[in-house]
């Protein structure tokens, strides 16, 4: 090999270093989630909605205090899960109705956090009897390993090719996590 072929790789790898295999980006995002789920936490959402019939769009929150996962909804908190290892195989089961892909894509900092960013793309034939994708972006904190915040887009395209989808804003927070008032 030439000197001046070996030091253009030399220079090439320290500029763009290999990314990570795939598989290794996934295991990064289900332990992410994982840890999410045994981890008291407030999970924010905005979500948007593109149909047929127009958009829409509406706030979502979610309490889990480490015994119990509460969610707010239609201007009430109602108890759906009562412990961790519940939302944890919750998690689980959901996965194993997708396919997914991932890949890391950069690094980003979050509320003055370092973190990690993973984009993935998920489809499912057996969630509805349409096809369903899942595409996201989850930032990942490089101190804690938990999901700072997380973009997501739902689709399902119906029998005729019309696609409907579903797009969501995130943010987990950490601190001072108690069960709501109900």
């Amino acid at each position: 090999m030439s000197a001046m072929l070996s030091l253009v790789l030399q220079i090439a790898a320290v500029i763009q270093p290999a990314a990570p295999a795939s598989a290794d980006a996934c295991a990064t995002y289900t332990a992410a989630m994982v840890k999410l789920s045994h981890t008291p936490y407030l999970r924010v959402t905005t979500i948007g909605a593109q149909t047929g019939g127009g958009h829409f769009a509406f706030p979502t929150k979610r309490i889990f205090t480490g015994n119990a996962v509460y969610d707010w909804k239609n201007d009430t908190w109602k108890k759906v899960i009562t412990n961790a290892d519940e939302l944890e195989q919750a998690f689980r089961k959901a996965q194993l109705s997708y396919t997914r892909t991932c890949h890391f894509d950069g690094s980003e900092t979050v509320s003055g956090e370092a973190a990690d960013i993973i984009s993935s793309h998920a489809e499912s034939q057996s969630v509805l009897p349409e096809p369903v994708s899942h595409d996201d972006r989850l930032w990942i904190s490089q101190k804690s390993g938990l999901p700072l915040k997380a973009d997501e887009k739902l689709s399902v395209t119906d029998s005729p090719g019309q696609i409907s989808s579903i797009a969501y804003s995130v943010v987990y927070t950490y601190e001072n996590v108690q069960a709501p008032a109900m």
